[in-house]
């Protein structure tokens, strides 16, 4: 068993397993089609001009730059985010904030920006007297043909959680079901005696928040649930 890091892709025995976050694409984000909408009239709203709307071709021309102004802000979000969740992770294994990190989309340097909320993850898991287990940890399963890493696993109380770091403006439901997956297949894998899910947010602005659930069964036949409409959807 091993991954990919350059297709994103786990394999086993020459199979191609699927992952996780791949299956879980399957459930619709509404608020992210919303947000990106908002994206395209706030940009609009800042390059109004009476006199240029005059011409039709340059407010077509506008348009089409509205179109997709969205994905710069989602580029810029998403790359914020690699590099702070890398940061994050190198912390868990060594416990030094580097100076760059090594992610799938090549070598970056940690700025100030990201070196801050990285200093807000270790003084919360300092705070919690959190105690991690394992970190980006590849969890399989051939019978399920399904793969994925999980962020972290950890202690905190009396208490073992499998744990996930969302660095987004808002935690979706998801993000407990991807955990209840990472979990299930853990389990299979022999690792028992978890407690809980576990999902730290650490936005690029407000605080660090934490939310913990503990009705695994429910999250993994969701998890259940959107395999069976990915597969099914992949034989139409």
């Amino acid at each position: 068993f091993w991954f990919d890091s350059s297709t994103h892709t786990y394999w086993l025995d020459k199979k191609r397993l699927t992952g996780v976050t791949t299956i879980l694409g399957v459930l619709a984000k509404p608020a992210l089609i919303q947000w990106a909408a908002n994206e395209a009239v706030k940009f609009l709203d800042s390059r109004y001009d009476p006199d240029l709307f005059q011409d039709r071709d340059e407010f077509n021309k506008l348009l089409e730059e509205a179109r997709t102004a969205w994905k710069d802000k989602r580029d810029e979000a998403a790359l914020w985010g690699t590099i702070t969740h890398a940061g994050v992770e190198v912390w868990i294994k060594t416990k030094e904030i580097p100076a760059k990190v090594t992610t799938d989309k090549g070598e970056f340097e940690v700025l100030p920006k990201h070196k801050e909320a990285i200093e807000r993850f270790v003084k919360w898991a300092g705070k919690n007297k959190v105690k991690f287990l394992e970190s980006e940890k590849k969890v399989y399963n051939p019978e399920l043909f399904v793969a994925g890493t999980a962020d972290f696993v950890c202690e905190m109380g009396d208490r073992k959680y499998i744990g996930d770091l969302k660095t987004g403006k808002s935690v979706y439901y998801e993000a407990f079901v991807q955990c209840a997956a990472y979990r299930q297949l853990l389990q299979l894998m022999g690792e028992k005696d978890f407690d809980g899910s576990l999902i730290v947010h650490l936005p690029q602005i407000g605080e660090l928040e934490t939310h913990e659930r503990f009705d695994h069964e429910t999250d993994w036949n969701v998890f259940e649930a959107a395999l069976l409409i990915y597969r099914t959807k992949q034989q139409i």
